[in-house]
Protein backbone atom coordinates (compact mmCIF):
# COMPACT_ATOMS: atom_id res chain seq x y z
CA UNK A 1 0.00 0.00 0.00
CA UNK A 2 2.90 2.44 0.72
CA UNK A 3 4.51 1.83 -2.50
CA UNK A 4 0.99 2.49 -4.01
CA UNK A 5 0.89 5.73 -2.15
CA UNK A 6 4.19 6.72 -3.28
CA UNK A 7 3.42 5.76 -7.37
CA UNK A 8 0.33 7.69 -7.11
CA UNK A 9 1.81 10.99 -5.28
CA UNK A 10 4.83 10.22 -8.16
CA UNK A 11 2.41 10.12 -11.24
CA UNK A 12 0.22 13.48 -9.26
CA UNK A 13 3.37 15.34 -8.81
CA UNK A 14 2.43 16.00 -5.28
CA UNK A 15 5.81 15.44 -3.77
CA UNK A 16 7.86 18.27 -6.09
CA UNK A 17 4.89 20.19 -5.18
CA UNK A 18 5.75 19.96 -1.50
CA UNK A 19 9.19 21.00 -1.93
CA UNK A 20 8.62 23.59 -4.11
CA UNK A 21 5.98 24.91 -1.34
CA UNK A 22 8.55 24.60 1.06
CA UNK A 23 11.44 26.21 -0.88
CA UNK A 24 9.28 29.13 -1.72
CA UNK A 25 8.02 29.41 1.60
CA UNK A 26 11.43 29.92 3.59
CA UNK A 27 11.84 33.48 2.53
CA UNK A 28 15.20 35.50 3.44
CA UNK A 29 18.18 34.59 4.89
CA UNK A 30 20.02 36.80 7.18
CA UNK A 31 23.04 36.92 4.63
CA UNK A 32 20.58 38.22 1.63
CA UNK A 33 18.93 40.72 4.39
CA UNK A 34 22.23 42.04 4.89
CA UNK A 35 23.23 42.37 1.52
CA UNK A 36 20.08 43.88 0.55
CA UNK A 37 19.76 46.67 3.19
CA UNK A 38 23.37 47.83 2.17
CA UNK A 39 22.70 48.18 -1.16
CA UNK A 40 19.84 50.43 -0.35
CA UNK A 41 21.79 52.44 2.38
CA UNK A 42 24.46 52.73 -0.38
CA UNK A 43 22.13 54.60 -3.14
CA UNK A 44 20.54 56.11 -0.92
CA UNK A 45 23.52 57.74 0.30
CA UNK A 46 24.47 59.04 -3.62
CA UNK A 47 21.32 60.31 -3.70
CA UNK A 48 21.28 62.64 -0.85
CA UNK A 49 24.94 63.71 -1.14
CA UNK A 50 24.25 64.65 -4.92
CA UNK A 51 21.27 66.47 -3.93
CA UNK A 52 21.95 69.98 -3.19
CA UNK A 53 24.51 70.43 -6.46
CA UNK A 54 21.75 68.79 -8.40
CA UNK A 55 19.60 71.75 -6.88
CA UNK A 56 21.68 73.99 -7.35
CA UNK A 57 22.20 73.17 -11.23
CA UNK A 58 18.24 73.54 -11.52
CA UNK A 59 17.67 77.07 -9.93
CA UNK A 60 20.80 78.14 -12.41
CA UNK A 61 19.30 76.44 -15.62
CA UNK A 62 15.88 78.59 -14.24
CA UNK A 63 17.66 81.88 -13.77
CA UNK A 64 19.84 82.31 -16.57
CA UNK A 65 16.56 81.11 -18.90
CA UNK A 66 14.47 83.91 -17.19
CA UNK A 67 17.41 86.11 -17.78
CA UNK A 68 17.50 85.54 -21.48
CA UNK A 69 13.88 85.79 -21.68
CA UNK A 70 13.63 89.86 -19.91
CA UNK A 71 16.17 90.30 -23.24
CA UNK A 72 14.01 88.86 -25.40
CA UNK A 73 10.66 91.02 -24.20
CA UNK A 74 12.91 94.04 -24.07
CA UNK A 75 13.07 93.17 -28.01
CA UNK A 76 9.32 92.62 -27.86
CA UNK A 77 8.68 95.50 -26.78
CA UNK A 78 10.71 97.41 -28.62
CA UNK A 79 9.55 96.29 -32.07
CA UNK A 80 6.00 95.96 -31.20
CA UNK A 81 5.90 99.97 -30.65
CA UNK A 82 4.97 99.74 -27.22
CA UNK A 83 4.56 103.29 -25.73
CA UNK A 84 5.94 104.63 -22.69
CA UNK A 85 3.71 108.27 -21.61
CA UNK A 86 2.59 108.38 -25.44
CA UNK A 87 6.00 108.26 -26.78
CA UNK A 88 6.71 105.66 -29.47
CA UNK A 89 9.88 106.49 -30.25
CA UNK A 90 11.81 105.13 -27.39
CA UNK A 91 13.65 101.93 -26.70
CA UNK A 92 13.78 99.34 -24.21
CA UNK A 93 16.78 97.48 -22.48
CA UNK A 94 17.66 95.04 -19.69
CA UNK A 95 20.27 96.52 -16.75
CA UNK A 96 22.91 94.36 -14.96
CA UNK A 97 24.81 95.83 -11.96
CA UNK A 98 27.73 94.16 -10.10
CA UNK A 99 26.62 96.07 -7.11
CA UNK A 100 23.14 94.48 -6.73
CA UNK A 101 23.88 91.29 -8.06
CA UNK A 102 20.32 89.97 -6.97
CA UNK A 103 18.90 92.20 -9.12
CA UNK A 104 17.74 92.36 -13.08
CA UNK A 105 15.91 95.44 -14.73
CA UNK A 106 14.25 95.97 -17.62
CA UNK A 107 13.44 99.79 -18.32
CA UNK A 108 12.01 101.55 -20.62
CA UNK A 109 14.68 104.45 -22.41
CA UNK A 110 13.18 107.33 -22.00
CA UNK A 111 16.75 109.84 -22.84
CA UNK A 112 17.34 107.32 -25.76
CA UNK A 113 20.94 107.38 -23.71
CA UNK A 114 21.11 103.26 -24.86
CA UNK A 115 21.40 102.92 -20.75
CA UNK A 116 19.81 102.75 -18.03
CA UNK A 117 19.69 105.79 -15.58
CA UNK A 118 17.95 107.56 -13.08
CA UNK A 119 15.55 108.85 -15.13
CA UNK A 120 14.51 106.25 -17.25
CA UNK A 121 11.42 104.26 -16.11
CA UNK A 122 11.68 100.53 -14.66
CA UNK A 123 9.28 98.53 -16.37
CA UNK A 124 10.43 95.20 -14.51
CA UNK A 125 12.63 94.18 -11.87
CA UNK A 126 13.43 91.09 -11.10
CA UNK A 127 14.58 89.72 -8.59
CA UNK A 128 17.38 86.31 -8.55
CA UNK A 129 16.99 84.09 -6.48
CA UNK A 130 18.61 83.63 -3.10
CA UNK A 131 21.26 81.58 -3.57
CA UNK A 132 22.18 82.81 -6.91
CA UNK A 133 23.87 86.26 -7.54
CA UNK A 134 25.94 87.87 -10.95
CA UNK A 135 29.47 87.87 -9.77
CA UNK A 136 30.96 88.92 -13.39
CA UNK A 137 30.09 90.93 -15.74
CA UNK A 138 32.04 90.97 -19.64
CA UNK A 139 32.28 92.73 -22.50
CA UNK A 140 34.44 92.51 -25.90
CA UNK A 141 34.38 94.58 -29.15
CA UNK A 142 35.51 91.59 -31.48
CA UNK A 143 35.33 88.16 -30.15
CA UNK A 144 33.44 86.34 -27.11
CA UNK A 145 33.88 88.55 -24.07
CA UNK A 146 37.09 88.42 -22.39
CA UNK A 147 37.13 91.40 -20.00
CA UNK A 148 35.14 90.80 -17.25
CA UNK A 149 36.02 94.00 -14.91
CA UNK A 150 32.45 95.40 -15.97
CA UNK A 151 30.87 96.90 -13.18
CA UNK A 152 27.61 97.47 -15.01
CA UNK A 153 26.22 96.39 -18.66
CA UNK A 154 23.45 97.69 -20.68
CA UNK A 155 21.31 95.58 -23.73
CA UNK A 156 18.66 98.22 -25.51
CA UNK A 157 16.98 97.98 -28.49
CA UNK A 158 16.21 101.10 -30.12
CA UNK A 159 13.30 100.40 -32.73
CA UNK A 160 13.13 100.09 -35.66
CA UNK A 161 16.94 98.71 -35.69
CA UNK A 162 16.64 94.93 -34.38
CA UNK A 163 20.22 95.15 -33.84
CA UNK A 164 20.84 95.40 -29.57
CA UNK A 165 23.21 98.51 -28.56
CA UNK A 166 25.71 96.40 -25.87
CA UNK A 167 27.83 99.11 -23.36
CA UNK A 168 28.41 98.91 -19.99
CA UNK A 169 30.51 100.96 -17.16
CA UNK A 170 33.87 100.06 -15.98
CA UNK A 171 35.20 100.11 -12.19
CA UNK A 172 35.91 103.81 -12.73
CA UNK A 173 32.35 104.19 -14.20
CA UNK A 174 33.63 105.30 -17.56
CA UNK A 175 31.26 104.55 -20.71
CA UNK A 176 32.50 101.24 -22.69
CA UNK A 177 30.34 101.05 -25.65
CA UNK A 178 29.62 99.57 -29.19
CA UNK A 179 30.42 95.94 -27.69
CA UNK A 180 29.71 92.91 -30.19
CA UNK A 181 28.89 90.98 -26.60
CA UNK A 182 28.35 90.99 -23.09
CA UNK A 183 28.50 88.09 -20.66
CA UNK A 184 26.83 87.87 -17.83
CA UNK A 185 28.00 85.11 -15.08
CA UNK A 186 26.13 84.03 -13.07
CA UNK A 187 26.92 81.65 -9.58
CA UNK A 188 25.19 79.42 -7.34
CA UNK A 189 26.75 79.75 -3.66
CA UNK A 190 29.96 80.88 -5.50
CA UNK A 191 30.05 76.35 -6.03
CA UNK A 192 28.60 76.04 -9.70
CA UNK A 193 28.64 78.99 -12.71
CA UNK A 194 26.37 79.93 -15.26
CA UNK A 195 26.81 81.97 -18.63
CA UNK A 196 24.45 84.03 -20.26
CA UNK A 197 26.26 85.52 -23.93
CA UNK A 198 24.10 87.87 -25.62
CA UNK A 199 25.26 88.88 -29.17
CA UNK A 200 24.77 92.27 -31.16
CA UNK A 201 23.21 90.42 -33.64
CA UNK A 202 20.18 89.53 -31.18
CA UNK A 203 21.27 85.82 -30.43
CA UNK A 204 21.55 84.85 -26.76
CA UNK A 205 23.17 81.63 -25.81
CA UNK A 206 23.20 80.19 -22.66
CA UNK A 207 26.21 77.88 -21.12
Amino acid sequence: SDKLLEKLEKFLGLSKMGKKISNAERGFTLVELVVTISIFVVVSTLVFANYPKFKSQLSLKKTSQEIAFDVREAQVYSLSVKSYDNNFNIGYGVHFDKNKSSNVILFADVDNSKEYNNGDKIVKEYAIQTNISIISLCGNENNPPTSCELSKLNAVYLRPNPIINLSGRSGDDSLVSNLSDIEIIISSSGEITKKIIIWVSGQITIE
